[in-house]
């Protein structure tokens, strides 16, 4: 019995890292799944004329955050829809893009979210608003 508890502590100990890692891999690809959604929907918002003025979306540490407005800085903050992501991610590259009514153009450009083991993804936004991932 104590042969068979020592062998069950030990699988449990060698698998628990790579539960971990799957369980980060996974925390990382709802980001970017979150963002290239979230854009998605920011384009079909200025599309559609959505309240007769353009969207976009804008990711800063904790939070993706769908917003009404040509730019973040001059957004109406009331229809401000924000979607938590960790904290513990960093973000570079575009982390603003502003698509334009009617049109749902943007500017193009690559953001990247890394989370806390240096493990990194690219989200690529071409200037017709084409999210790849």
């Amino acid at each position: 019995m104590i042969f068979v508890i020592a062998l069950a502590g030990i699988f449990v100990g060698a698998t628990f890292p790579l539960g971990q890692k799957y369980l980060q891999r996974g925390k990382l690809d709802a980001a970017v799944r979150e963002f290239a959604s979230t854009a998605r929907y920011a384009q079909i918002r200025s599309q559609a004329g959505l309240y007769d003025a353009a969207w976009g979306v804008k990711v800063s540490t904790g939070q993706v955050v769908l917003f009404q407005g040509a730019t973040y800085a001059t957004r109406t903050a009331t229809y401000d829809e924000t979607v938590p992501i960790p904290a513990s991610f960093v973000i570079s590259g575009t982390s603003e893009y502003d698509f334009a009514k009617r049109t749902g153009r943007t500017t193009s450009g690559t953001l990247t979210i890394t989370d806390s083991r240096g493990t990194s993804k690219a989200v690529a936004v071409n200037g017709f608003g084409r999210v790849d991932f």
